[in-house]
């Protein structure tokens, strides 16, 4: 199984690599490695890089001269050839090798015979079914690949202590597997006044979220975190600096994730999201604060 996870991840980033190759920098890093094998430039190299000048190079490197004093093929032969012979038989070097190299492709055979029986179908080429293993297909992206981000909204109407407003907030998040997500946030309060009659733009607070998504099945996920919010009207940064009147907010619920088309051709789709929460404390605030909360947005 251990090498079979081996298997599935080389061949994840195998996968990788190739769509890699439609990036502009990855085709200049591989025109870089072409330049590299040109006889050209591998000559200009070791005489001026350096290392060339740590390990110079003979002058008549690549000549029949360099190779003076160096042992022939047919000396070395003969040595391979007495250490081998057992009880006074000859043994030929070569026809020893092809024997063990023989050996050797023969078990190799083996171990590619049992890889394609658990691939299903005897295909070498064909997509590996692992048994008992479930992969992370997070596991091969790097740390940025993993970082989410995006924002939601939520709306709640205006009572006697505080006009209608829309809660807008932005989130950071990390995957830490196809089936995990953890994250923190930030919030802002946008006051819309007391009714169509009486519109009037303000600032009824901010707030900082943490969350933990976990998945349950298919598209739905069970959703929780804490939350501390400052309900006040505040028209500087100053008046909000008092921690002791921030609110608590205890959440946990279900939300659903679903895939939005990309506005741009060939670009990446983005993650919708729709989430009902529920807040343990809301009859602890002042004033007491909507119970169930109704939460739209989406993810990159």
């Amino acid at each position: 199984t251990s090498l079979n996870k081996q298997v599935y991840y080389y061949q994840q980033r195998l996968h990788e690599y190739k769509e890699l190759l439609n990036d502009k920098n990855k085709l200049k890093d591989k025109l870089l490695s072409t330049v590299r094998a040109l006889p050209a430039f591998q000559k200009f190299w070791q005489k001026n890089s350096f290392l060339a000048q740590l390990f110079p190079m003979p002058d008549n490197y690549g000549t029949p001269q360099a190779l003076a004093g160096l042992q022939t093929r047919v000396s070395v032969q003969n040595i391979l050839s007495q250490r081998l012979s057992s009880g006074g038989a000859s043994v030929n070097p070569q026809q020893y090798f092809q024997q063990q190299l023989g050996e050797a492709q023969s078990k190799l055979n083996e171990l590619k015979d049992k890889i394609n029986q658990l691939s299903g179908n005897g295909g070498g080429n064909s997509d590996m079914t692992l048994p008992n293993f479930q992969p992370n297909e997070e596991k091969t992206k790097t740390f940025l690949q993993r970082i989410e981000y995006g924002f939601n909204i939520q709306s709640e109407q205006g009572t006697s202590f505080l006009p209608a407003m829309s809660d807008i907030a932005l989130k950071f998040g990390y995957k830490l597997n196809d089936k995990s997500r953890i994250g923190v946030g930030a919030s802002y309060k946008l006051g819309w006044g007391s009714g169509w009659n009486n519109i009037r733009f303000s600032n009824e607070g901010i707030g900082l979220r943490s969350y933990v998504d976990i998945k349950a099945k298919g598209s739905i996920w069970v959703s929780g975190g804490m939350e501390y919010n400052y309900l006040n009207s505040f028209s500087s940064i100053r008046t909000i600096s008092n921690f002791d009147v921030w609110q608590r907010s205890a959440l946990l619920g279900l939300s659903k994730k679903y895939k939005m088309p990309s506005l741009k051709k060939g670009g990446k789709g983005r993650e919708g999201t729709i989430e009902f929460l529920y807040d343990f404390l809301h009859n602890q605030q002042t004033p007491p604060a909507q119970g169930l909360k109704f939460r739209v947005g989406w993810s990159f």
